[in-house]
């Protein structure tokens, strides 16, 4: 027994020194690059200023690099640099590209942090504000509601960690017009903000004010809109039925063997009606062209053009189910189907007895 130990001893030995030799030569640089790294990151979060500049793009993109070459890809710290570079699209407009990069952080949060961590609901956030910026407002809202009831489930005596999300929704609500959910999350933010011991400074609380604010002139805003859309349609309306009615007492009169001339009013009150209604059916039309692409680009989407928008589909609606049914009505009688052929046929009439 006593001559195996020997043996064995030197072989452990050896084993020893091989598996020192097997330590990879590069762990020094895998150290020293990680530093780079590091030093890169904090050198673009530092002098981040408005995060748009090329610089801290470079710097960023280079601490991606390294850190995905030299770390599990699962690592949070490779989430941090994505979550940066996506508010760095951000802020230059870049939404989809910005959105790609909030969730490959998302992704990654959610797998090395789990959902009940702040730094993977802020994760959630950014990924809803990209979505919102594009207006794609059903998922961002979705998104932000989910984050929201997060942390207030998990989180509840951190009032702070609701800021962010509130201050998301609240711009989700206005952009979709709830202007009562808009005001309540972000006057709860600004609640929260003013509730700060010791209190923050003025530059801290004043977006939320600013928001707050912005809500209520929209909201006013949008109740006119409403308030002239209610107007138009009213007034299309008229012209329509004064239009319809002329038209039909015409052809009335005409299919009964009346002389045109009998009723010359009829026409030219039918055919006033209708370029008054054509005409404003094409004005109201070019305002709402102009808020629907209004409401297609970033920003606010729902001012008075907006709401004229959504109106037009009511008013060509109402302007084509009337045409339909005056239309069958006529086709009942037997009367001409188009307004035009009755007008020729009294240019007929007319040649003819003359």
């Amino acid at each position: 027994m006593r001559k195996l130990v020997l043996p064995l001893l030197i072989s452990g030995l050896l084993l020893g020194l091989g598996a020192s030799a097997s330590v990879p030569p590069h762990d020094e640089r895998r150290d020293a690059e990680l530093a780079v790294a590091q030093a890169d990151f904090a050198f673009a979060t530092t002098n981040w200023g408005d995060g748009v500049a090329p610089e801290t793009e470079r710097f960023l993109l280079h601490a991606l690099a390294i850190r995905q070459r030299f770390l599990n890809p699962g690592d949070a710290r490779i989430a941090d640099v994505w979550e940066r570079l996506g508010a760095l699209y951000y802020n230059r407009n870049a939404f989809a590209s910005a959105e790609a990069d909030f969730r490959k952080a998302l992704a990654i949060d959610l797998r090395a942090r789990g959902e009940n961590n702040l730094d993977t609901l802020h994760a959630m956030g950014d990924v809803a504000a990209a979505l919102r910026e594009q207006n794609r407002l059903g998922k961002a809202e979705a998104l932000a509601t989910h984050s929201l009831h997060l942390r207030r489930t998990l989180f509840p005596g951190e009032k702070g960690s609701l800021v962010g999300a509130l201050d998301n929704l609240a711009r989700i609500y206005l952009r979709e017009g709830r202007y009562a959910q808009a005001h309540g999350a972000a006057s709860e933010e600004l609640d929260i903000l003013q509730s700060v011991w010791p209190p923050l400074p003025d530059r801290d609380v004043a977006p939320a004010r600013a928001l707050l604010e912005r809500i209520e002139v929209v909201e006013a805003e949008g109740g006119k809109a409403w308030r002239i859309l209610l107007i138009a349609v009213s007034g299309l309306l008229v012209l329509f039925g004064v239009m319809t009615g002329a038209t039909l007492t015409a052809e009335a009169a005409a299919a009964r063997g009346r002389s045109a001339d009998a009723f010359p009013i009829w026409p030219v009150v039918a055919l006033a009606a209708r370029l008054l209604f054509q005409f404003f059916v094409v004005v109201l039309s070019l305002i709402g062209a102009t808020g629907l692409v209004r409401s297609l680009l970033p920003g606010d989407g729902y001012t008075r053009f907006v709401a004229i928008a959504a109106g037009l589909a009511v008013i060509w609606g109402v302007m084509i189910a009337a045409q339909i049914l005056m239309n069958l009505a006529r086709r009942i009688a037997g009367l001409p189907v188009h307004s035009i052929e009755f007008f020729r046929g009294m240019a007929v009439r007319r040649s003819v007895s003359s």
